[in-house]
């Protein structure tokens, strides 16, 4: 029952990889966003108010913890780093040091009057005024002076001075919210996150040198090998290898592509013995793995994937004539990002100024308040479109343009480098290439290059001590009047991920 296990797992993940990765590989615009994390969406912060908020308010009626604990603050997907006075929660709000709050949304003239006991930041046009022990907030504009009562006032504690987060940031025009999980108030300056200033001219000429891919009928055709080697022995040894050849259909908004996969399992069924094989249930396994056809559909318009294989029969007892259905719109739409809005910054009609500063702008309004994580991760993407993307990102090399993004997370590093091929006359093909590792130890990359009417993708993929994955695959366009499907057949047993993967947890 192992061995038939392994098998199992084996297949499953060959055969999930092969068709969304050849979706990825088909992705002609170069993407403009990547959603790296699932979160929830929730509201923004509500407005400076009177009362002010209490951390329960924030938490959306969730209680503050219950023993005193020292809150972390984040700003714009960063951790703040206290050195000697750190935040604290009292009367079950968050008070900060003045000076570190009013530094990290990036103040100026922050001053602390030790005969008045008045505390002043200055952020662009708006002057921030509190007094310790006062209830009342002052808050000053070009259009005059307006005055705001919370009943959290500041307080000095230890040779500090102290003030309400939630108050202090909204006034500066801040998001704040709450992560009542890892008691973390989260700060999000969208001003600060904005990029206004920059330009993507050169993503202009890749849009123009990737529409003709884009924006009209092609046929494709391609192939695949992929090798999974076992890590678990005192050797590594390869576990199968597989080939494919590939055919299929593009339009603007749909794929249709085909696929005939050979599977060598001649090392897995060295391990068998003739009593394994006698199994006639592993034997039909075996039989369906060494040579299976899969069909992928995907119709961007509806953000509806599917994929077909008579393999999906065998592994998982379903119906005959059986597609597996992904709703990719519901999964981005989930993630706090608008489907329909993605998709339509696609539009190669529109300049990627227009459509970059769209996009962060609503990637902006839906990074999560009650989540650090998700804050986190949200902020990142953010920050990576103007730097990777920008017209300063880039530098010159001997073949062309390159940018660059890394950042690290709990030990995580994640490295992007996009690659121009050309010159200021001819954009002749791009690159993008994503490495993921952790505390030194890779645990992906993958690079997907575009030359002419040719696309190449490889990626390795390893979970350290246990498996290693690799895969090679290349595909060619070609114009042409014909257009792909992008829904099975009408006699066909439609069954969603959901129920796919609730079927395999039940077995």
């Amino acid at each position: 029952m192992k061995k038939q296990f392994r098998i199992l797992s084996i297949a499953t993940a060959a055969l999930l990889a092969v068709s969304p990765m050849t979706a990825f590989a088909e992705e002609q615009a170069l993407p403009e966003a990547t959603n790296d994390a699932i979160v929830a969406v929730l509201p923004e912060g509500e407005a400076p108010a009177t009362p002010a908020p209490t951390v329960a308010d924030v938490a959306a009626d969730t209680a503050a913890p219950a023993a005193p604990v020292a809150p972390a603050v984040q700003v714009n997907g960063e951790s703040l780093t206290f050195t000697d006075a750190q935040p604290v929660i009292q009367n079950d709000r968050v008070f900060i040091p003045f000076r570190s709050v009013f530094e990290a949304l990036d103040a100026t003239d922050i001053t602390f009057d030790g005969a008045t006991q008045a505390i002043t930041a200055t952020k662009e046009d708006t002057t921030i005024t509190f007094t310790v022990g006062d209830p009342v907030i002052t808050i000053t504009t070009p259009e005059g002076s307006t005055t705001e009562t919370t009943d959290a006032p500041s307080f000095i504690q230890n040779d500090r001075a102290y003030v309400p987060v939630r108050f202090a940031a909204q006034a500066l025009g801040c998001t704040v919210g709450w992560d009542a999980n890892t008691t973390t108030a989260i700060l999000i300056d969208p001003e600060a996150l904005q990029a206004p200033d920059a330009t993507y001219a050169m993503l202009d000429r890749i849009n123009a040198f990737a529409a003709p891919y884009a924006q009209e009928n092609q046929s494709i055709t391609g192939d695949m090998t992929m090798n999974i080697t076992d890590l678990t022995a005192e050797e590594a040894a390869s576990l199968l290898t597989a080939t494919a050849e590939l055919n299929g259909l593009s339009s603007p908004t749909a794929l249709e592509l085909n696929g005939t996969v050979h599977m060598d399992l001649s090392t897995l069924l060295s391990d068998l013995t003739e009593e394994d094989m006698a199994d006639a249930s592993l034997s039909d396994l075996i039989d369906a793995l060494e040579g299976f056809d899969f069909t992928f559909l995907m119709d961007l318009e509806s953000g509806k994937m599917y994929l077909g294989s008579p393999l999906l029969e065998t592994l998982g007892g379903m119906a005959a004539n059986s597609y597996l259905e992904i709703d990719l719109a519901g999964l981005v739409n989930a993630a706090g990002m608008d489907w329909t809005s993605l998709l339509a910054s696609t539009n190669t009609d529109t300049d990627s100024k227009t459509l970059m500063d769209q996009m962060i702008n609503d990637l902006i309004d839906t990074i999560p308040t009650d989540n650090a994580i998700g804050a986190a991760a949200s902020c990142e993407i953010i920050k990576m479109m103007p730097a990777l993307f920008a017209d300063s990102a880039f530098t010159e090399t001997q073949t062309g343009y390159q940018s660059s993004y890394s950042y690290e997370t709990d030990g995580v590093t994640s490295n992007y480098l996009l690659t121009v091929f050309g010159d200021e006359n001819e954009i002749t093909g791009y690159g993008i290439t994503a490495t993921v590792d952790s505390q030194g130890i890779m645990i992906m990359t993958m690079d997907v290059t575009q030359i002419g009417a040719d696309t190449a993708m490889t990626m390795d993929m390893e979970i350290p001590d246990v498996m290693h994955m690799d895969m090679d695959m290349t595909m060619t366009y070609d114009a042409t009047t014909q257009t792909p499907d992008i829904e099975p057949p009408a006699n066909a047993n439609i069954v969603s991920l959901a129920t796919l993967t609730e079927m395999m947890i039940t077995e």
